[in-house]
C-alpha cells in the first residue's frame, strides 16, 4: 500500500513539472509576448545611447564614453530580464544590462525608453534643441522631450516621477547631477542641488 502512494506522488510531481513550461507560457501578458515578437527585427533608438563598452551599457544610465545617436536603425537580438541585446547595421554587437535595484521600471518599460518601431520625430524640437540633441547635450531651455531625446530617462529609482521638476543623472558610479524645469516643462539650471 505505501509503495501506491508513493508511486502517485512520484507521478503527481511529474506531471506538474512536465505541465509547467505549457502553464507559464500560457500565463504570459500580452506585452511579454509583444516583446517576444520583437526579437529578431528592426527598431530604432529612441533616445541616444551612452557607452564605453557597447556590451555592457547599464540601465543606470551613465554618460560617460561613446554615443549611439537617437533613431540609429538596430536589430533586437534577445530581451530578458538580465538585459536586451542589439546590433547596429555594422553588426556592433550593444547590450543594456538591467540593474535591478536601479530599475524598478517593468522590462517592457525599459526597451520602450530606449526602442522604438519607427523614427523619432524631432520636428517638434528648436534649433537649439535639435543641436543639443546631435551633440548629447542638455542646454537651457530645453523641453523635456528633448532632455529624453539627449540624455535618455533618468534612473527610475531616483526620478520616479517625469513630472517631477527636479531630474537626477548619473555621469559615471561615483558623479551625479540634476536638471531643473520650471513648470512649464523647460530646463532652468544643471548641476547640483
Amino acid at each position: 500500500m505505501v509503495w501506491k502512494v508513493k508511486f502517485f506522488l512520484l507521478m503527481g510531481v511529474l506531471c506538474a513539472l512536465f505541465m509547467a513550461p505549457e502553464a507559464s507560457f500560457a500565463g504570459k501578458t500580452e506585452a511579454q509576448k509583444a516583446l517576444k515578437e520583437a526579437e529578431g527585427k528592426i527598431y530604432y533608438t529612441a533616445v541616444n545611447i551612452w557607452y564605453e563598452d557597447p556590451k555592457d551599457i547599464l540601465s543606470t544610465n551613465y554618460h560617460k564614453g561613446r554615443l549611439l545617436p537617437i533613431n540609429t536603425q538596430v536589430k533586437i537580438g534577445t530581451i530578458r530580464k538580465s538585459g536586451i541585446t542589439f546590433t547596429d547595421n555594422d553588426n556592433m554587437a550593444y547590450m543594456i544590462k538591467i540593474v535591478i535595484k536601479h530599475t524598478p521600471n517593468t522590462l517592457e518599460d525599459v526597451f520602450n525608453n530606449y526602442f522604438s518601431e519607427s523614427q523619432i520625430s524631432l520636428l517638434s524640437l528648436n534649433g537649439e534643441e535639435k543641436r543639443n540633441v546631435e551633440a548629447g547635450t542638455i542646454g537651457v531651455g530645453m523641453s523635456k522631450k528633448a532632455v529624453i531625446a539627449a540624455y535618455g530617462y533618468p534612473p527610475a529609482h531616483m526620478t520616479p516621477s517625469l513630472e517631477s521638476n527636479q531630474w537626477k543623472y548619473w555621469k559615471d558610479r561615483f558623479r551625479n547631477f540634476f536638471v531643473f524645469f520650471n513648470n512649464e516643462g523647460n530646463v532652468i539650471r544643471i548641476g547640483r542641488e
